[in-house]
């Protein structure tokens, strides 16, 4: 997972070389595994939705919680890279 995202300019002399990127990254490794229960299924969407918007409140559509394929990392190591 990525986060704090930033293409900036090293120096302001107009060449592509002298761009590059700052982020901070999680990295997982594990086992993954597809999840096939409804309620597993909507709680894993519902943490994705509330990172990702900030609003707790969710409902899903039947026919598209059947339509979308939801996995699942059990995590047995955890890194971390940040650049600047």
């Amino acid at each position: 997972m990525d986060t704090n995202h930033e293409v900036y300019a090293k120096s302001n002399n107009g060449t592509a070389c002298t761009y590059t990127a700052r982020f901070q990254s999680v990295i997982g490794t594990g086992k993954v595994s597809m999840v096939c229960n409804v309620e597993e299924k909507k709680h894993g969407l519902l943490l994705l939705m509330k990172h990702t918007t900030q609003k707790c409140e969710w409902s899903f559509d039947e026919k598209m919680l059947n339509a979308v394929a939801v996995f699942k990392l059990e995590v047995e190591k955890l890194s971390c890279k940040e650049h600047e």
